[in-house]
């Protein structure tokens, strides 16, 4: 029997619930949440706190939805992270190496100083930023171990953003993200860059046109009302 509609709202909120019930209600789902279980019971397991397995889901509702990263982790130690790309659980000003080159690279970009940059990325997402890894957990030490228990779910949710949202904006960066290219719609706004810790492991900064041409197709079609803070510290009201 799967889990009720009520598990999943606790677990992604109302309106993904609502648009991912084909998938959400299927014997795959159950056995998925059941081995993630399993594993929390049995191993050393990140994200480290299980409440932030979906946590994008959580803070990027449907309805508020407008881009979609899909991101590479090959190679990143995931320990400290909140499962936002590489955000930190704790906001300071020592992030974890690939949350400080993003930093680094908007300062740059954007010509300031960001004293209190939000190294959770959780500003992102309450700006209508959906951001997926390969997998939404993984196994101490193994940072594959999960990813074809996930597949399933991850192409369903991009498919589904693709078809139903065609105004969506992704970003895909790496080759992971990059491979998402061929499934989305002919209506979807695509930009795509390497990620962190690729230019990292090259030794060198990180540079993307992304942050700035979502807001130039952003502004271009809503008003410059609509175009994302990228360097702001911003709270859900």
């Amino acid at each position: 029997m799967g889990r009720s509609k009520k598990y999943w709202v606790k677990e992604i909120g109302t309106s993904w619930t609502n648009e991912l019930k084909d998938i959400l209600k299927t014997p795959y789902m159950d056995k998925l949440m059941d081995f993630i279980q399993v594993q929390y019971a049995m191993s050393t397991v990140y994200p480290k706190q299980k409440e932030d397995v979906f946590k994008t889901f959580k803070l990027t509702s449907w309805d508020d939805l407008k881009i979609v990263i899909i991101n590479d982790t090959k190679d990143f130690d995931n320990k400290l992270t909140n499962n936002l790309l590489y955000g930190e659980h704790c906001i300071h000003p020592h992030p974890n190496s690939y949350v400080s080159e993003i930093r680094t690279f908007l300062e740059q970009e954007y010509d300031t100083i960001l004293l209190d940059f939000d190294t959770s990325l959780e500003s992102w997402a309450h700006q209508g930023i959906l951001m997926l890894n390969p997998s939404l957990t993984t196994l101490e030490g193994d940072l594959k171990s999960h990813r074809r228990p996930w597949n399933k779910f991850i192409q369903f949710v991009v498919e589904h953003i693709s078809k139903n949202k065609p105004s969506t904006i992704f970003l895909l960066w790496g080759d992971f993200g990059k491979s998402f290219s061929p499934k989305l719609s002919n209506t979807n706004h695509v930009f795509s860059s390497i990620t962190p810790i690729e230019a990292l492991k090259r030794k060198q900064n990180w540079k993307t046109k992304n942050f700035k041409d979502v807001n130039i197709l952003l502004e271009s079609i809503t008003g410059e009302k609509e175009s994302i803070r990228w360097c702001d510290f911003i709270t859900k009201n």
